[in-house]
């Protein structure tokens, strides 16, 4: 059996629009650049980066100067991908805001189906504490995100995102606290005179 192209031949085909060079790269690295980003730290991010990557890389091959592996190439398209990533802030859903309502402490309520003004009244907690969680920093909306909606740990959270267990306590109620504040400010600015 005959081993198939290197990277560079592969490459240097897709610059001149070979399709089959497209797929038969894509096949070689798609797997290994989810686990890559998986490994950085991308957790559900890993597919969408991996995917991205993939896609710019066929779209855009990059120059053909080595005569090896392309991964230490993808290895910095995808950490900057993922960078970039990161730095989208991503919508929280109210399902996601519901979680956190357990941690606000008097502003949340403990059932909705006592009647249809709490009800009503949960609703714009829900959307309220979804905007003030995404006024966070990033960093401190991951771990409030961790905790509260996925219920991880402190270690666990440590363990993801490589810093101390501390300084993710930290982080978490800093978070939390903001959160309170704001939800309280934005349902003081809502409420009828």
């Amino acid at each position: 059996m005959e081993p198939g192209p290197t990277d560079a031949e592969l490459v240097t085909r897709m610059r001149e629009g070979d399709r089959q060079a497209e797929a038969t790269f894509a096949k070689r690295h798609s797997a290994w650049a989810e686990v890559y980003a998986s490994k950085l730290g991308a957790g559900d991010l890993a597919p969408d980066v991996a995917q991205n990557v993939m896609l710019a890389m066929i779209s855009s091959p990059p120059p053909v100067p080595w005569t090896g592996s392309v991964r230490p190439y993808l290895r910095v398209a995808i950490f900057h991908e993922l960078i970039r990533a990161r730095r989208h802030k991503p919508t929280v859903p109210l399902t996601g805001a519901s979680a956190l309502l357990g941690n606000l402490g008097d502003l949340a309520l403990a059932d909705n189906r006592t009647s249809p003004s709490s009800a009503a009244a949960r609703r714009q907690i829900l959307r309220v504490a979804s905007q003030a969680l995404g006024e966070l920093r990033t960093v401190e909306r991951v771990v409030v995100l961790l905790r509260s909606v996925e219920g991880l740990a402190f270690s666990e959270i440590a363990n993801i995102t490589n810093r101390p267990v501390v300084t993710e306590r930290v982080t978490y109620f800093r978070g939390m606290e903001k959160i309170r504040r704001r939800v309280s400010e934005l349902l003081c600015m809502e409420a009828p005179s």
